[in-house]
């Protein structure tokens, strides 16, 4: 587990502001054990790497219903950086919806057909 006082920063700690980060941030902190994760921290200096990005995504995926890819995440690895990201695609996809809850159950294939038509 790392030292909390140790962590490097890019830039000073900034509180997740949005929804969106709000839940990317609460996506990662047990990811790297830490409880406090600001939209300006970057995910490989806290201690993220490749193996750890893999759940990142998945959860990502899991959570907003969106496939951020691993090259994604290297390239925006901060929480406000990550949240742009899935914004930009659930934008994409519906301009009405800000995210999906999680959820346990698999898509109705009515559901599914819907989405594609």
């Amino acid at each position: 587990m790392p030292d909390v006082g140790n962590i490097i920063r890019d830039e000073p700690w900034v509180a997740p502001r949005t929804a969106v980060e709000q839940k990317v941030a609460a996506l990662l902190a047990p990811l790297l054990h830490i409880e406090n994760i600001g939209v300006n921290d970057n995910f490989f200096l806290l201690g993220g790497n490749s193996l750890l990005g893999t759940q990142v995504i998945n959860r990502v995926s899991m959570t907003f219903g969106v496939d951020l890819t691993l090259l994604a995440l290297f390239d925006h690895p901060t929480v406000a950086g990550i949240s742009s990201q899935i914004e930009a695609m659930l934008a994409a996809d519906s301009p009405q919806r800000t995210f999906l809850p999680p959820s346990s159950k698999p898509a109705s294939p009515s559901l599914l057909r819907e989405r594609e038509g």
